[in-house]
């Protein structure tokens, strides 16, 4: 993830170029070493860290000006961009540590993982090695930094493969960008930097675009990232303002040369009250406000020193950034494994990842990664060490690391003895085949936008028009519905948002959430339902004062919502009442659907099965009464409000309720612990419409 350090004993200029003394920046390592510990800290769960994430937006724009100085250099020394020796060189600094880590990780593990969660690494083990898992995460994520995303131990290379695309991709455009440019002449570095400021502005407007409906694409998308690059990329392609900067302070009076040491001060304290939770920022903008802010480090420091760029440039800082990237690569497997082994808390789980980490680093960098980059004889075979480079990568990812995946490394079980050990009436736990079915089986998120309204139209039939709106729960329930719209001849309409919930002015306080659900649920109820005019409005949304797994919310004027408290529901009730009361106002029938029952993520049934031989091991118990949220729904109903219903699906979730079997009829129930499988979900069909036409919803 991030880039070599310039100097002359790790990659000698050539004899025509400057020096890369010259060209290299302590500095620029230290900063490093701040950004890699800030996701460390984030990773570990650090609470007063929850924004340590915007580490990984400080290395892609040191990313964008690093590359982008090597690549004018290079064409400042040549007249051209070396490419091939371009490419053998990143090989050569990335690969051999990135396929060390990814072995490793395969090897450790089966021991701290499920079966199944083993068997699922595959694809996600591939993605690294290839360096394409940001892709493969916004196709995986179900909520951004869902659970299925959290739990892969090769998390963290989604941005390690944004950072690689850019290197493959860059260089090309760039020289392609130079070569157009040369024809205007004089202008040429005008047209330069006009062309890649303009792609900067469409990659930040585009990210924000995106993260109104689809906060995952927006933040693991490379073309939504390409901004903070392009970012680092512009500052590289404009000597000039540095240079008038420096020339300005060194011509100024003695209060004019200490401001680029006050904009160092401010910058990296802006940046690091930016990673903490005081500041209440979605991820976008967050990463907006980093990029903008070091740019402005970068700037300070190019032009003056100061107590931070003395800091930064200390050998303890310079030695932690130069060996950040083998830093970045090893922590997420070491938290995976404190996680599995120990109880920590986050602050101790951050020192301890931070230590050893740190120290696996240093010895990936002393003993693989700088004989490799010192290598001479390499220098002069670049074609064959990008060949192998890319051979070896493929090696891992497609061969090496899913076999060892494969092996299951923890003690075999013992059944116990007995009628029960015998398996007398008890269900076989399913095949592994049966288990990786069900834990694919989602269905889509159909998102649609107020532009087109009738791309919310799932099903068009000449009756009824039902409307189903919600979060992923409503995703869940989505065939059992188009399978009853088809079967009755209603239109079926969906409006639904990875966590967003379905009270008007309610939302999930997790950032990633908040903004995006406030943007759908404008759409929803100001434009989208009054231009699709439904009949009735099926609202549905995950449990969020379920004991077992509470959802944070907060109310849009009074803040955070205690679920647990009288105020808490009465903020809540009143919401309820006045989004149902905004709809049948406008002539539409209501039915709510109640929130299934959900087990712990510790009591996950899908990870329970990959390791249990027999089924009933793995149920779960459902609270007896309903919770203060489901009293809520049916007091309402209870009161006698016109078209309104609140149904409640527990006993058919959960025949044996207060029970809940993780296998019902040979088919797996739930792939999480929130959410049921759309094959067991089709069976549901039948029981959903007799508790509909029971209610006279439709005949």
């Amino acid at each position: 993830m991030l880039l070599p350090s310039r100097r002359d004993r790790v990659e000698p200029a050539p004899p025509d170029a400057q020096s890369a003394s010259t060209f290299y920046r302590p500095h620029l390592d230290g900063l490093r070493a701040v950004a890699v510990y800030l996701v460390v800290a984030f990773h570990s769960g650090a609470h007063r860290v929850e924004g340590g994430f915007i580490g990984v937006d400080v290395f892609f724009v040191l990313s964008g000006f690093l590359v982008t100085r090597l690549l004018v250099r290079d064409l400042d020394g040549h007249g051209s961009i070396r490419l091939r020796r371009f490419y053998a060189r990143r090989f050569r600094r990335l690969l051999p540590a990135a396929a060390v880590v990814l072995v490793a990780t395969a090897f450790v593990f089966p021991y701290i993982a499920t079966p199944l969660q083993s068997f699922d690494a595959k694809g996600a083990m591939r993605a690294a090695s290839l360096y394409y898992s940001n892709w493969y995460f916004i196709q995986q994520a179900t909520d951004y930094f869902a659970a299925d995303v959290q739990g892969s131990p090769v998390l963290h290379f989604w941005s390690l493969s944004v950072e690689e695309q850019f290197y493959v991709a860059w260089p090309l455009l760039f020289a392609g960008l130079t070569l157009l440019a040369r024809r205007a002449g004089r202008r040429r570095a005008a047209i330069t930097q006009g062309a890649v400021a303009l792609a900067m502005v469409g990659s930040a407007a585009w990210a924000l675009w995106l993260a109104r409906t689809d906060l995952d694409r927006a933040y693991y998308g490379t073309d939504t990232r390409a901004y903070q690059l392009l970012a680092g990329a512009l500052l590289a392609l404009s000597p000039g303002l540095i240079e008038a900067v420096r020339s300005r302070v060194e011509a100024g009076s003695g209060v004019a040369r200490r401001v680029p040491a006050v904009v160092q001060a401010v910058a990296i304290g802006t940046l690091l009250v930016l990673a903490t939770s005081r500041v209440a920022m979605s991820p976008i903008t967050r990463g907006m406000a980093t990029t903008a802010l070091t740019i402005a480090l970068l700037v300070a420091m190019e032009a003056s020193a100061g107590v931070v760029r003395g800091a930064l440039s200390t050998t303890p800082m310079v030695y932690l950034g130069r060996i950040s990237y083998g830093t970045y690569l090893w922590h997420w497997l070491v938290i995976l494994v404190l996680g599995a082994t120990l109880e920590l808390s986050p602050v101790v789980t951050t020192a301890l990842a931070i230590v050893v980490a740190t120290g696996l680093a240093s010895a990936s960098y002393q003993l693989l990664e700088m004989p490799i980059r010192q290598a001479r004889p390499l220098d002069r075979v670049a074609v064959p060490v990008i060949a192998t480079g890319l051979a070896c990568s493929l090696l891992v990812g497609v061969a090496i690391a899913p076999r060892l995946l494969e092996v299951d490394r923890k003690p075999a079980r013992t059944e116990a003895s007995g009628p029960t050990g015998s398996g007398a009436g008890l269900t076989p736990a399913p095949t592994r085949a049966q288990l990786l079915a069900a834990d694919a089986d989602h269905g889509e998120f159909p998102t649609c936008h107020a532009s087109n309204p009738r791309s919310c139209i799932r099903v068009e039939g000449a009756g009824l028009h039902v409307m189903l709106l919600g979060d992923s729960n409503g995703r869940m329930y989505l065939p059992i519905f188009e399978d009853l719209a088809r079967q009755h001849g209603f239109t079926l309409s969906a409006l639904l948002g990875p966590g967003c919930v379905w009270p008007d002015r309610i939302q999930r306080t997790d950032e990633q959430f908040s903004r995006s659900c406030r943007s759908l649920q404008r759409e929803w109820y100001d434009t989208l339902i009054p231009q699709l005019k439904p009949d009735v409005v099926v609202l549905v949304h995950r449990a969020i004062d379920d004991p077992a797994y509470p959802t944070p919310i907060a109310d849009e004027s009074a803040g955070q919502l205690d679920l647990a408290t009288p105020e808490g529901i009465t903020v809540y009730e009143r919401r309820v009442r006045a989004t149902v009361d905004a709809l049948r106002g406008a002539g539409i029938e209501v039915a709510l659907i109640e929130p299934a029952p959900v087990s712990s993520p510790a009591d996950d049934q899908l990870q329970c099965l990959s390791e249990a031989t027999y089924a009933e091991e793995c149920r779960f118990s459902a609270p007896r009464t309903p919770t203060a949220v489901e009293q809520v729904y049916r007091r309402i109903a209870e009161a006698g409000t016109p078209g309104f219903w609140s149904i409640d699906v527990d006993r058919i979730l959960c025949p044996l309720l207060p029970i809940c079997d993780p296998v019902i009829g040979g088919l797996v129930v739930r792939w999480d612990p929130a959410h049921i499988t759309t094959r067991f979900a089709r069976t549901l069909e039948p029981d959903f419409d007799r508790l509909f036409r029971a209610e006279n919803i439709w005949p």
